[in-house]
């Protein structure tokens, strides 16, 4: 008879700790109307995971649970620690009028290059080999496109037609061609709006 050894791993961020509601709140930011993702704007996707929600899942589930709180909010895109996000959204639902939050979306903030390479350093402490993601039932592609955002490996499959090639188009087509694709995109744009606007 054989006997099954658990495969043992550290102690994770999501098991220890994870800014739930500053996430929520950022997840409404990410939802207001007319202000929708650029990933969103290409096809609507019935069950689109917003992108926050993606790109904390993938990095707490990944970095140890002793992990920098902050750089870890950093990397989130958060542009304030998560207790001044929830301070700003309870005046905001107390009726007072800020004007905003005075920082952008968290989807919309660069990544701050000190921090992501910090994470690269502590996942390559943490599991001791090149992390690679497979995100089997990716749908609009939240999930890989957080990861690879994120500079991880990824990979990720999908059933149906649609989605597919909302996939394709949202992520694997933005990282293979980027600048290229942008360039044409806006030319291509331009051309069209001055069909239209002679029309």
């Amino acid at each position: 008879m054989s006997t099954v050894r658990p495969v043992s791993r550290p102690r994770l961020l999501i098991e220890e700790w994870l800014p739930a509601q500053a996430i929520g709140v950022e997840c409404m930011r990410e939802r207001s109307t007319g202000l929708n993702p650029p990933n969103a704007r290409l096809h609507v996707w019935w069950a689109r995971r917003p992108l926050v929600v993606s790109r904390a899942a993938v990095l707490a589930s990944l970095l140890p649970a002793g992990y920098d709180r902050r750089s870890f909010e950093r990397l989130l895109g958060f542009g304030a620690p998560s207790e001044e996000l929830l301070r700003l959204r309870a005046i905001m639902d107390s009726g007072v009028r800020l004007g905003g939050f005075g920082f952008g979306r968290a989807f919309s903030n660069a990544i701050p290059e000190n921090d992501l390479q910090s994470a690269h350093n502590a996942l390559a402490s943490t599991w001791g080999r090149p992390i690679s993601l497979l995100d089997p039932m990716a749908g609009g592609g939240s999930i890989p496109l957080e990861s690879g955002r994120l500079g991880i490996e990824t990979r990720a499959n999908e059933l149906n037609p649609v989605a597919c090639s909302v996939l394709e188009a949202t992520v694997d087509y933005p990282f293979r061609y980027g600048r290229v694709l942008a360039a044409k995109s806006r030319s291509w744009a331009s051309v069209w709006r001055q069909r239209c606007l002679v029309r």
